[in-house]
């Protein structure tokens, strides 16, 4: 959870959600066997981040708008390709400097868009696609109530 959002989320087959908080997402997930560094240098592995809809971006669209000028800001040249898969929408971008291509995948929920950022090398790109769509997919938001 963040704030007052959260969602309880399944790892995909072979991988496990981490979430010790590290300062830039409230979870992140990786194969089984390691840890977020040992997915680092494999160049695989997914973070989790929640948007809250209460801000002027308050749909998918706008947010992904919002997130492309921010990409095309920092590199000009990153090439950016937007798509659906399975209900969700999908970026590619390819930017530089980054150690492989970013792929997200959004989900809608009433008060908030929970996004998934994966990175995986070139090869890996269906198969991890498919366990970013496993997480996003089987998502259930939540309600953060603290008192």
């Amino acid at each position: 959870y963040q704030g007052c959002h959260g969602a309880t989320i399944k790892p995909p087959f072979g991988w496990i959600v981490d979430g010790t908080y590290r300062g830039f997402a409230p979870a992140t997930l990786y194969a089984r066997g390691g840890d977020l560094k040992d997915a680092g240098l494999k160049k695989e592995w997914m973070y989790l981040e929640f948007w809250d809809k209460n801000d002027s971006i308050n749909t998918i669209p706008l947010l992904i708008e919002y997130q492309n000028n921010n990409i095309l800001t920092d590199d000009s040249n990153a090439r950016i390709h937007v798509f659906e898969k399975e209900s969700l929408q999908i970026r590619e971008a390819v930017i530089k400097n980054y150690p492989t291509i970013e792929i997200t995948g959004y989900k809608d929920f009433e008060d908030f868009i929970l996004y998934g950022v994966l990175f995986c090398p070139d090869n890996m790109i269906n198969r991890d696609l498919e366990k970013l769509c496993f997480v996003l997919n089987n998502a259930i938001p939540l309600k953060v109530v603290s008192k």
